[in-house]
């Protein structure tokens, strides 16, 4: 990774790219659950 040891906002952006992913995985596992239910 080419990012610069010091940058304000990487630590945030990492931290969002992660919610977001978590938050995808988790509509990815829901998913087929809503399916099954409704």
């Amino acid at each position: 990774m080419g990012l610069p040891a010091v940058n304000p906002g990487s630590s945030k952006d990492v931290s969002f790219s992660h919610a977001v992913r978590t938050t995808l995985l988790l509509t990815k596992i829901a998913e087929p659950t809503h399916k099954v239910s409704s």
